[in-house]
């Protein structure tokens, strides 16, 4: 079992995705580790894995691929000399974005940001396998002793 990955390249590209092969399997392999350590092995040692850990691993990807984005796009403007302040706040509904005084450093901005997707990501994990069993019929995130 130490090969199975939780989701196919062909799934991913079933579901939407968009990354090259490589790329995939770089971030697959940060999901299932995300995944591992929230679920304590449970779905490694599953025969079959659910559709519900395939999604999260989709839903995880995608986390990690709007990170990569938008540190290029900053790097991207910051070598063009233009002034870039990091993203404070954002909204969707009315579409806003904030922009920090510029008080905090690149690498401090996205030291925080890497940490506000690890927290995302824990949450994503908590919300796609809340009332997900493996094969022995207890809860995938369940941390306790069975």
């Amino acid at each position: 079992m130490g090969s199975l990955m939780y989701l196919s390249y062909e799934e991913y590209i079933e579901y939407g995705g968009t990354l090259d092969e490589p790329t995939f399997n770089s971030c697959e392999f940060r999901a299932e580790k995300i995944i591992d350590g929230m679920t304590a092995n449970r779905v490694r040692k599953m025969e079959v894995v659910p559709e519900a850990v395939k999604r999260c691993v989709q839903e995880l990807i995608y986390q990690e691929q709007l990170y990569d984005v938008t540190l290029k796009q900053y790097n991207a403007r910051a070598s063009k000399g233009e002034t870039v302040a990091p993203v404070a706040s954002f909204s969707t509904d009315g579409y806003s974005e904030t922009y920090s005084g510029g008080s905090q450093s690149t690498g401090s901005y996205f030291a925080d940001f890497r940490n506000g997707l690890d927290v995302l990501s824990r949450r994503i994990v908590a919300d796609y396998l809340a009332y997900e069993y493996d094969d022995n019929n207890v809860k995938l995130l369940y941390k306790g002793v069975y």
